[in-house]
This record gives C-alpha cells, structure tokens and sequence, in this order.
C-alpha cells in the first residue's frame, strides 16, 4: 500500500484556503488536504511533518529547509516541496 499524500495550505484569507481545498480535493481526491490560518500555525504543523508539499504565499516565516530552490512555482502563491 503506497504512503498517502498529505498537502498543507496557509493563507491568513479563508475564501483562498476554502477553493484551494475544494479544488485541490475534487482534481485528486486520494490527497489529504491540511489548513492553516497563518505562517505561525503553517510552521508548526509543517515542523510536526507529514506534508509532501505546501502551498503559501510567503515562506520568510517557516524552516530554512524549505528554499526558494525548492519551489514549484514561482509569483503570489508558491507550492513547495519538503522533500
């Protein structure tokens, strides 16, 4: 049985949180979405582990481990790897 795949999403508006979860959750429904309202809630749940990618508009506020190089995407939102 393969490892599910958690993603986390942080952004301190909730419409944004809400249609990324909806979206995110009916294009690939095996995915276990996570929310967090802002960077101090991301960083700890991302320290607790589990998450094979985030998605934050910002990333001044979370480990040093997870570098611009590791980017998917770059511009307002970017997906990172934490892997």
């Amino acid at each position: 049985m393969s490892e599910q795949v958690k993603i986390l999403i942080i952004d301190d508006d909730q419409s944004i949180r809400d249609i990324l979860e909806k979206i995110i959750s009916r294009l690939f429904p095996d995915i276990i979405v996570d929310l967090a309202v802002d960077g101090n809630e991301g960083r700890q749940k991302l320290l607790e582990g589990g998450y094979k990618f985030f998605i934050s508009e910002r990333l001044n506020h979370f480990p040093r481990r997870y570098s611009k190089t590791s980017c998917a995407a770059q511009g307002p939102g970017i997906i990172y790897s934490t892997t």
